[in-house]
């Protein structure tokens, strides 16, 4: 069995994945993203419901709306998500257990195999579990800088 130490450290690992996957989504350039993307139902002439993607971006001044064909190549495209803003919403699905165990359950069965030993140290602030996860700061960073690759020239 591994010890903590390795099963926190993959967990941090994972962790950090998971957020970074967050920002990617959040800087692409779709129509969820945009600020001034709207999405409006209709019913069409067969009775069916569908929706248009509109653009909201000359809506204040010409009272103009427009269809949103290609958010990419869009000049008026303004991220809703900003770099807080996904660590916010990131942090509110950690801090909730039934949405971090249907969004990301690889983090729930790291904090099960933990075994609430490192966690438990973490958030006891007393002299031994300073001690376990200073010490497991600094082996990480120990590695960190042994594993670096080699530059050549």
């Amino acid at each position: 069995m591994k010890s903590p130490g390795v099963i926190y450290r993959k967990y941090r690992q994972i962790k950090k994945q998971l957020l970074y996957q967050k920002m990617i989504e959040a800087k692409k350039k779709i129509h969820n993203n945009c600020h001034y993307a709207t999405v409006l139902p209709y019913t069409d002439v067969d009775g069916y419901e569908k929706k248009i993607k509109l653009c909201t971006f000359d809506f204040k001044t010409n009272k103009k709306l427009d269809v949103c064909t290609c958010p990419r190549d869009c000049s008026a495209f303004v991220s809703v998500w900003t770099k807080d803003r996904v660590v916010e919403d990131f942090e509110k699905i950690l801090n909730s257990s039934r949405l971090k165990k249907t969004i990301f359950p690889e983090l729930v069965v790291y904090e099960w195999a933990l075994d609430k030993t490192l966690t438990d140290a973490k958030e006891n602030n007393k002299g031994l579990g300073i001690l376990v996860v200073w010490l497991i700061n600094l082996l990480e960073d120990i590695l960190k800088f042994l594993n670096v690759p080699e530059k050549t020239l």
